[in-house]
C-alpha cells in the first residue's frame, strides 16, 4: 500500500543527528506523558481528516512518515531485486483484511501479543511457496484460513530484476481440503513454479539463517554445528562454494567407501592367500593321484582293446584244433563203414518198428479219452438232475408261500375295508395349536423374568464385589496412615494424583526397567533434624518434590512413552540424573566454610537413595546452598557477597539468594521467608481421616448386607418362577402329545382308501406268480425226462467205446513184442562196431564243443571289436593313451592288465585322504586371487583420481570458507565485544587433516561472564535470552554476506534483559541500515557494500522500551487490531501521536531522527 507522506514545508523542520532520546534516569525522573487527542501541544493541523485511517471493513494498514528536516535517506534507496514491496491478506489467520508496504531495509514490527505480528511471518512463508512446517506451528496450511471463513489470500509483490516488472505471487487457502491455487502475476501456476520464483531471487524461507520465526528461535540454537555450516553456506556464500561443499562431501563419501571396500579387498587377498599356500602341498598331493586315477580310467577303458586282442588268438585256436578233428572223423568212417552199414540196417529196422509201436499207442489213448469223456458227459447229466430236483423243491415251497401270503391279504383287505366304516371324530388344529402358543407365551414371559432376575443378581453379586473390594482398600488405607510410609503416599496423592498413580505404577513394573527407577523425594526421602525441615522444604518447589528421578536414558524415554503417552498423565515431572552424587561439591571448602560460620549445606540434612539426592542437587542446587544457625552480620554477609561465590544461603527465618552481574559490576540480593514444612513433617495419625474411612467402610458394610438380603429375596423368586416354568413345559408337551395321537388317528384313517388298493395290488400280483409258478414246475418235469434219455444214450456209447479200447490195446502188446526182438537184434551189431563208433562219436564230441567254443570265440571277438572300435573312434584320450603304449604293452591279456590296475589302484590307496575338491577349490581361489589383484589396482588407481579431485576442489572451497568464517567471526566478535562479552566463530574440520568434509562444522563459542572460558553454544548451556542475543549477533554477522533479499527475525528479543535488547537493536539497526555495515565491509568490493546497505530486515517484537535508536531509512510498522477495532479510523491516528511526541521532544530540546511508520 502506498505510504502517506508529509508536506515539503514540514519536511524542512530541523532534525539532530543524534536518535538517542534522554538517560534513563532522566526519563524515570520525568514520568512519560500520556499522549492524546486532546492533548493541547498537538497542532489541529495534525488531526486533519486527510490522515484518517481506511474503515476497519477494508483494514489497511496505513504508513506515515516522520521528516525531520533533511531529506529522507528513504527517498533515495530503493529495493532490491527480490526484496519484498506489498504484502496482502484477506482472512488470513487473524486478519480480515491487511496491508503491508515494507521499507527496504529494516522494518520494525511492533504490537501487543495477539495482534498479529506473526502472521505476517507466516504469510511471508506460506505466499512464497513454502510449508508450514517450516513455521512450527499448525501442521496443515488450511488451518492459518481465519475462522469461520471458507478461504484465505495471500498476494506478494516482490520487486523485480533490473528493468523488469515486479513479480506479484498470489495464493489462495481452501479450508476445506487444505488445497491451494496460485498465479504469478495474475496467471495461473503452481506450487514448483512459486518455489523456482522464489528460489530465482535466492530466497531461503527453509534456511533459519534468512528466516526465523518465532516458534523456531530455539531450533537455531539446537542447530547441529554440521547443519549450522551447510545453512551458513547457503546463506553467506556464493553458490558455486556451496556445490564445492557437496562435491566435496559426495567425493569423500566415495573415497571413504573405496578405502573401505579397498581395506575389505586387502583383508580377502591375504585370507585367499594363506589359504592358497597351505593348501599347496595337498594339491600337489591330490594332482598326483588325480594323475593315477587317469591312468587306472584309460586302462580300464582299453580293457574292451585286451579282450579283442584275447578273443582274436582264442578264436584262430579253435579253428585250427577244427580243421585237425576234421580229417582224422573222415579217416576213422572211411576205416568202419561196413559194420556201420550192417548196424545201421538194423537200428533202421528198430525205429520202424517204435515208429508202429508209437501210433498204435495213440490210438488207445484216443479211445481212452473218447470214453473218459463220455463218463464226465454222463456225471454232468446226473449234476443237471441233482439241480432239476432242487428246482422243483423251490418251486413247490414257492408255491406254498404265495398260497399262504393270498389267504393273509385278503384277511388284511378284510379287516381294512371294516375300519373304513368307522370314521374318527373331527380334529381341531387350531385350537390345539392356540393353547401351546399360550403356554409358550407363558413360558417365555417367565424366562424373561428369569433373565432379569439373573441379571439383576450378577449385578447386585459385582457390586458386592466391588463393595468388598473397596472395604479392603480402605482398611489397608487405614493401615497406611498409621505408617510413615503410608502417610508419605498419601501427601503424594494430594500434591499430585497423577505422579501418585505413575508411581503406583513403577512400583508394579520394576523389572520393566534397566535400572531402578526412584519415586519422588516426598516419598523416597526424609530430613535427619525434624528441626531443618522448614529450611529444607522452603529450598524446594513443589515439582522437586513429586519428580520421578531415572539413572539412564533408556529408562527415562521408556518411562516418558508410558506416563504422557500411554497413560495419558500431565501432572509428572520426570528427571533424568546420570551423573552420581560425588559430583556436586560444595562451593567452599570446609576452612573456607567454617570461616564464615556455614553451620553445613542443605543437602546434608536429607537423607534418601543417592540418584534422588543428586536429582535435588541438579535441580535446587542443595549441595550448594549454606546453612547457617541464627542471623548473620553485616561483616559475614560482606564476606559472603565480595569474597565467595556463594549464591544461596538460609537462615533460621530467611532465605538469601545472590544474583551477581558482572557486566555491571552490581551485586543484588533477594530475601524471602522460611515457610512451614508441610512434606517432611512427623505427623499423629489424622483421627479424622481414620474416622471418615471408618464411616465410608461403614456405609459401605451396610450397603453390602443389603444387596445380599436383596440376592436372596431374588433367589427365591428365581425357585418359584422356575417351579411354574417347569409346571409349563409339562402342560406344553402333554398338549402337544394330545395334539399328535389325534392327528395320528385322522392321518391313518385318510390313508386307508390308499392301503386298501395296495392290497388289492398285491393280491393281483401274487395270482400272477402262482400262475408262472405252475408253469416253471411244468418245464422241470420235462427237462428231467429229456435228461434220462440223454443218459441212457451215454451208457450205450461208452460200452462201444470200451470194446475199440480194448483191441487198440492188444495191437500195442504185439508191436511191444516185436520192437524187443529188432532192439536185441539192433544191439548185436551194435557191440561189434562199438570201438570204432566210440572212438568216431569222441572226435565228432570233441568236433562240436569246439565248434561251439569257435563260434562262441567269434562272437566275442566280433562284440569286443566293435567296442574297442567304438571307445577308439569317441574317445581321442583313450585314442591317444593306446598309440602310445608298446607292442608288448598292447599284446598284453586282460588278466595282466588287471594286475596292473590293481596295482595302480593300490598306489591309489596309499595316497588317499584329503577333499577330493580341493583341487577346483584350489584353482577356483587361483582365479578369484587374480580378480581381486585386478580389482585391487583399479581402485587404487580410482582412489587416486578421487584424491586429485578432492585437493583440486579443496583448493578452492578451503580458503573460501577460511575467509567466510574469519569475516563472520570478525563481526561476530565485535557484536559481542558492544556488550562486554566474547564471541567467537570457527569451522571445525573434523578428521584427520580435515578431510572429514561431511563432518565440517561451525561452532559458536560465547562467553557472557567475566573470567569464564567460551562455551559452544546451544540448548543447555546458555539461557534463553543468552541464545537469543548469539542468534540474532550470528545472523547479523551473516548481513554483510548474505545473498538472500531479505531475512526474517520474530521475537528474537523474548529472554534478554532491557539493557541487551538496546544493545542488540542499535547494532541491527546500524547494521540494517548501513550505518555500521559500511565500516564493517571496508575493504571490499562495491557490490559487498550495497549488499550489506541494501538488504531488507524484518524484526517482529512485542515489546516497545523507551529510548531506542531508530536508523534513517528504517520503517516501525505499529499493530492495532482486535474485534473491538473503531470504525472511526481517527481514534487510532498513529501519525498524530506521533506529531505530538516529537513536538514535546522539540520542546525538551530534543530531537528526533526520521523513521517510517506503518499502523496496521
Amino acid at each position: 500500500m502506498p505510504g502517506l507522506t508529509r508536506s515539503s514545508s514540514e519536511r524542512d523542520e530541523a532534525e539532530s543527528p543524534s536518535d538517542t532520546p534522554s538517560t534513563p534516569n532522566a526519563s524515570e525522573s520525568n514520568k512519560r506523558q500520556r499522549l492524546s487527542r486532546n492533548d493541547p501541544s498537538i497542532p489541529h493541523g495534525d488531526l486533519d481528516d486527510s490522515w484518517a485511517l481506511p474503515p476497519p471493513t477494508i483494514a489497511r494498514a496505513t504508513q506515515y512518515e516522520l521528516p525531520n528536516g533533511s531529506p529522507l535517506r528513504t527517498s533515495r534507496l530503493e529495493h532490491r531485486p527480490g526484496q519484498i514491496v506489498r504484502v496482502t491478506m484477506k482472512d488470513f489467520v487473524t486478519y480480515s483484511q491487511a496491508e503491508f508496504n515494507p521499507g527496504p531495509t529494516l522494518n520494525m514490527i511492533i504490537g501487543p501479543n495477539g495482534t498479529g505480528k506473526s502472521s505476517l511471518v507466516c504469510a511471508i512463508c506460506l505466499g512464497l511457496g513454502w510449508g508450514p512446517q517450516h513455521l512450527g506451528r499448525a501442521s496443515s496450511v488450511g488451518e492459518f484460513v481465519k475462522k469461520g471463513r471458507p478461504e484465505a489470500e495471500i498476494e506478494i509483490e516482490l520487486k523485480g530484476l533490473e528493468g523488469r516488472n515486479n513479480r506479484i505471487i498470489k495464493r489462495i487457502i481452501k479450508a476445506d481440503g487444505n488445497k491451494s491455487t496460485w498465479s504469478i502475476d495474475g496467471e495461473q501456476s503452481n506450487n514448483k513454479r512459486v518455489l523456482e520464483c522464489s528460489r530465482g531471487f535466492n530466497i531461503q524461507v527453509d534456511n533459519l539463517c534468512h528466516f526465523l520465526p518465532q516458534d523456531r528461535v530455539v531450533e537455531f540454537s539446537r542447530l547441529e554445528p554440521v547443519e549450522r555450516l551447510t545453512s551458513t553456506l547457503q546463506a553467506a556464500a556464493s553458490p558455486e562454494v556451496t556445490e564445492w561443499h557437496n562435491e566435496l562431501k559426495s567425493k569423500r563419501t566415495d573415497q571413504r567407501r573405496i578405502e573401505k571396500e579397498r581395506s575389505s579387498l586387502q583383508d580377502q587377498l591375504k585370507n585367499l592367500e594363506g589359504r592358497q599356500e597351505a593348501q599347496r602341498q595337498d594339491v600337489e598331493r591330490l594332482r598326483e593321484r588325480g594323475e593315477i586315477r587317469k591312468r587306472v580310467d584309460l586302462l580300464e577303458q582299453i580293457r574292451p582293446l585286451a579282450e579283442w586282442h584275447a578273443a582274436k588268438t582264442a578264436r584262430n585256436n579253435f579253428k585250427d584244433q577244427c580243421q585237425t578233428l576234421t580229417v582224422d572223423i573222415k579217416r576213422l568212417k572211411r576205416e568202419n563203414r561196413p559194420a556201420l552199414e550192417e548196424a545201421n540196417n538194423k537200428e533202421a529196422h528198430r525205429a520202424a518198428i517204435a515208429k508202429v509201436m508209437e501210433k498204435r499207442l495213440g490210438f488207445a489213448a484216443r479211445f481212452e479219452a473218447q470214453v473218459k469223456r463220455k463218463e464226465d458227459e454222463r456225471k454232468q447229466k446226473e449234476r443237471a438232475k441233482e439241480d432239476l430236483k432242487n428246482q422243483k423243491k423251490i418251486a413247490k415251497d414257492s408255491e406254498k408261500k404265495i398260497f399262504g401270503d393270498i389267504a393273509k391279504n385278503r384277511n388284511v383287505l378284510r379287516s381294512l375295508e371294516g375300519e373304513l366304516q368307522t370314521e374318527p371324530p373331527e380334529f381341531n388344529s387350531a385350537e390345539y395349536n392356540e393353547k401351546i402358543r399360550e403356554r409358550e407365551r407363558d413360558i417365555n414371559r417367565l424366562s424373561d423374568e428369569l433373565g432379569d432376575l439373573q441379571e439383576e443378581g450378577n449385578n447386585a453379586a459385582a457390586r458386592a464385589a466391588d463393595l468388598k473390594a473397596r472395604i479392603s482398600s480402605a482398611e489397608r488405607q487405614i493401615e497406611q496412615l498409621q505408617t510413615r510410609t503410608g502417610q508419605q503416599k498419601d501427601k503424594l496423592k494430594s500434591a499430585s494424583l497423577d505422579t501418585y498413580r505413575a508411581w503406583e505404577w513403577i512400583q508394579e513394573n520394576q523389572d520393566r526397567f534397566t535400572s531402578r527407577v526412584y519415586g519422588p523425594p516426598i516419598v523416597e526421602c526424609s530430613v535427619k533434624d525434624m528441626r531443618h525441615a522448614d529450611t529444607v522444604e522452603s529450598l524446594l518447589q513443589k515439582s522437586e518434590f513429586v519428580a520421578i528421578t531415572c539413572t539412564n536414558s533408556s529408562d527415562f524415554q521408556m518411562l516418558q512413552n508410558q506416563v504422557y503417552g500411554m497413560m495419558k498423565l500431565n501432572d509428572v515431572t520426570l528427571r533424568n540424573q546420570a551423573e552420581p552424587l560425588e559430583r556436586y561439591r560444595a562451593p567452599l571448602s570446609e576452612a573456607d566454610a567454617n570461616e564464615c560460620g556455614v553451620q553445613g549445606w542443605a543437602i546434608d540434612y536429607v537423607s534418601g537413595p543417592e540418584s534422588v539426592l543428586a536429582m535435588l542437587c541438579s535441580e535446587a542446587r542443595l549441595h550448594s546452598t549454606a546453612v547457617f544457625s541464627g542471623d548473620i552480620s553485616d561483616d559475614q554477609y560482606q564476606r559472603l557477597t565480595t569474597q565467595t561465590s556463594l549464591s544461596n544461603w538460609v537462615t533460621d527465618k530467611s532465605i538469601f539468594r545472590i544474583t551477581r552481574r558482572q557486566e555491571y559490576n552490581a551485586v543484588s540480593t533477594s530475601v524471602r521467608p522460611l515457610g512451614k514444612a508441610q512434606m517432611w513433617t512427623a505427623q499423629p495419625v489424622d483421627g479424622a481421616a481414620v474416622n471418615e474411612i471408618k464411616h465410608e467402610i461403614s456405609e459401605m458394610q451396610q450397603e453390602r448386607e443389603g444387596l445380599v438380603t436383596q440376592q436372596e429375596q431374588r433367589t427365591d423368586q428365581r425357585k418359584r418362577k422356575r417351579a411354574n416354568l417347569e409346571r409349563l413345559k409339562e402342560e406344553k408337551e402333554q398338549i402337544e402329545e394330545e395334539k399328535a395321537e389325534k392327528q395320528k388317528e385322522r392321518s391313518y384313517f385318510n390313508t386307508l382308501p390308499q392301503r386298501i388298493d395296495k392290497i388289492k395290488n398285491s393280491l393281483e400280483n401274487l395270482a400272477k406268480h402262482a400262475e408262472e409258478n405252475e408253469q416253471t414246475v411244468k418245464d422241470i418235469y420235462r427237462q428231467e425226462s429229456d435228461l434220462m434219455i440223454a443218459k441212457g444214450q451215454l451208457s450205450i456209447d461208452i460200452v462201444n467205446l470200451l470194446d475199440r479200447w480194448r483191441q487198440a490195446s492188444e495191437k500195442v502188446v504185439l508191436a511191444k513184442i516185436a520192437l524187443a526182438e529188432a532192439e536185441s537184434e539192433a544191439e548185436a551189431f551194435l557191440l561189434k562196431s562199438q570201438e570204432g563208433r566210440q572212438e568216431l562219436e569222441t572226435k565228432e564230441s570233441e568236433l562240436k564243443a569246439l565248434e561251439v567254443q569257435q563260434e562262441a570265440a567269434r562272437k566275442k571277438t566280433k562284440e569286443w571289436k566293435t567296442k574297442s572300435e567304438k571307445i577308439i573312434e569317441e574317445k581321442p584320450e583313450v585314442r591317444e593313451f593306446y598309440s602310445e603304449m608298446s607292442e608288448e604293452e598292447r599284446q598284453r591279456s586282460p588278466e595282466d592288465l588287471g594286475v596292473e590296475i590293481d596295482s595302480q589302484r593300490a598306489r591309489l590307496e596309499l595316497l588317499a585322504g584329503g577333499n577330493e575338491g580341493a583341487i577346483t577349490e584350489w584353482e577356483e581361489r587361483g582365479r578369484r586371487i587374480e580378480q581381486l589383484q585386478n580389482k585391487a589396482l583399479d581402485l587404487d588407481a580410482t582412489l587416486g583420481r578421487l584424491q586429485d579431485a578432492l585437493a583440486a576442489v579443496r583448493a578452492q572451497f578451503e580458503p573460501a570458507v577460511d575467509a567466510l568464517m574469519r569475516q563472520i567471526s570478525g563481526a561476530f566478535a565485535a557484536s559481542f565485544a558492544r556488550i562486554n562479552c566474547a564471541g567467537s566463530v570457527e569451522v571445525h574440520k573434523h578428521g584427520a587433516d580435515g578431510a572429514d568434509f561431511d563432518a565440517w562444522a561451525v561452532n559458536i563459542l560465547v562467553s557472557f561472564r567475566g573470567g569464564e572460558h567460551m562455551s559452544a553454544l546451544d540448548s543447555h548451556r546458555q539461557s534463553g535470552g543468552e541464545r537469543a542475543v548469539s542468534t540474532i549477533f550470528y545472523l547479523m554477522a551473516l548481513q554483510s554476506l548474505s545473498r538472500a533479499p531479505f531475512r526474517v527475525v520474530d521475537e528474537i528479543n523474548q529472554g534478554m534483559d532491557p539493557r541487551n535488547e538496546r544493545v542488540v537493536h542499535e547494532r541491527l539497526v546500524g547494521i540494517a541500515c548501513g550505518d555500521e555495515a559500511e565500516g564493517e565491509v571496508e575493504g571490499e568490493g562495491e557490490e559487498e557494500r550495497e549488499r550489506a546497505q541494501g538488504s531488507q530486515y524484518f524484526l517482529v517484537t512485542p515489546k516497545l522500551l523507551t529510548g531506542l535508536m531508530y536508523g534513517e531509512g528504517m520503517k516501525v510498522h505499529c499493530i492495532a487490531s482486535g474485534e473491538h477495532m473503531p470504525r472511526n479510523g481517527k481514534l487510532v491516528d498513529f501519525r498524530a501521536l506521533v506529531d505530538a511526541q516529537r513536538s514535546r521532544n522539540r520542546a525538551n530540546g530534543a530531537t528526533a531522527r526520521r523513521v517510517g511508520v506503518s499502523a496496521a
